[in-house]
């Protein structure tokens, strides 16, 4: 089924007084399976087109963008998870550390992380999405 879908993230730098904020709203398709939901969606902008897609289970989601950066990324709460972004410029590993996952299959997500590349912390990040079925 059709949704629209508002998606928020809120992003904490180290440095950085003020948090940045990102909001897109967007049509996406939405399938509830047995164990998960698949949330699929196109980001554009004006040049670049990415597909996405959010297995959202009960304890746990995965993001997977595919477009001029990809990546897939696995959100397990207090947990470390690896990951693997591609960009233009070459691949970069990603460390992943879920603080925080809420899933409501009839209306939103909510994830707090903090990304790390090396030992360097690139942010703590808050990622809401929310719909109506």
């Amino acid at each position: 089924m059709q949704i629209p879908l508002y998606i928020k993230s809120t992003i904490h730098t180290s440095g950085s007084e003020e948090a940045e904020v990102v909001e897109q709203q967007v049509q996406a398709d939405m399938l509830q399976l047995e164990d998960h939901t698949l949330i699929s969606y196109q980001e554009e902008d004006g040049v670049e087109r990415s597909d996405v897609k959010i297995f959202a289970f009960k304890n746990h989601m995965i993001i997977s963008r595919r477009g001029p950066i990809s990546y897939q990324q696995e959100y397990q709460p207090n947990d470390t998870t690896l990951c693997n972004m591609k960009m233009p410029m070459g691949t970069v590993e990603m460390r992943v550390l879920t603080h925080f996952y809420q899933f409501n299959p009839m209306r939103k997500i909510i994830c707090q992380f903090q990304l790390e590349q090396g030992d360097v912390i690139l942010g703590e990040y808050q990622l809401d999405i929310a719909w109506v079925v």
